[in-house]
């Protein structure tokens, strides 16, 4: 019973954090104050990656990413594909791959 309890924990702690995650990086703001990144959502929302759903999580469909001319920008993208796999996830003005 206790195995059980303990996995059902580490389960919702899981999925809490990567929620967490997804929405404080919406939030992050630059230096000059504007924000790092912007979530878009047109007709068709795709549904929440992994088992996010349950929780409430909506799924988005394109991260744009605001360019800050700097290494972190990459950093910042590859960040973003972790948290928003169901997601294009774009720098402004990068050729896209």
């Amino acid at each position: 019973m206790f195995v059980v309890v303990t996995l059902a924990a580490a389960f919702v702690a899981y999925h809490a954090n990567w929620i967490r995650q997804r929405r404080e990086i919406q939030y992050e703001i630059q230096d000059d104050g504007v924000p790092r990144l912007m979530a878009l959502n047109g007709n068709h929302c795709p549904i929440a990656p992994g088992l996010l759903w349950m929780f409430g999580e909506s799924g988005t469909e394109a991260i744009i990413i605001f360019p800050t001319g700097q290494d972190i920008d990459a950093v910042v993208k590859a960040r973003a594909q972790r948290l928003f796999p169901e997601s294009t996830v774009e720098i402004i003005g990068e050729t896209p791959e």
